[in-house]
């Protein structure tokens, strides 16, 4: 199975108090969020038990009010994700993600470091239902 997943997000912000701390409201502003994700599923073996699901993802958000007006946040994302489904109530589950994130000339001068990071999620599940 191929999933396709595409969003389109506008959020509206205000600051009421701003904090003394430099640096903290760096995403004040409304902004425009689209992002769009390809997952495969793919079931191996011969009973299907074993479920791989890679995924790759793209993201922006533009910011269009107060002084972040005209930065552009981009995200990169690759992943994959491996279920095994021991029995019928129990399976286990490994995933790996890889996040890029950088923005464009405006948020480089706002960010500075914080303008672009690398970042992996890794982890593992073991998952058991039971029903009523």
């Amino acid at each position: 199975a191929v999933l396709l997943d595409t969003s389109l997000r506008y959020a509206s912000s205000k600051t009421v108090t701003p904090y003394k701390v430099k640096g903290v409201f760096d995403d004040d502003g409304d902004n425009l969020q689209t992002s769009f994700n390809v997952s495969v599923m793919r079931p191996v073996g011969p009973e299907g038990k074993l479920l791989l699901m890679p995924t790759f993802g793209f993201g922006r958000t533009g910011y269009v009010k107060n002084e972040m007006t005209g930065r552009a946040d981009y995200l990169l994302l690759a992943g994959i994700s491996a279920s095994y489904q021991m029995q019928a109530w129990l399976s286990f589950q490994a995933f790996a993600n890889f996040s890029h994130k950088f923005a464009n000339e405006k948020g480089e001068e706002k960010l500075k470091a914080a303008s672009k990071y690398d970042n992996w999620d890794i982890g593992v599940a073991l998952t058991g239902n039971h029903a009523f």
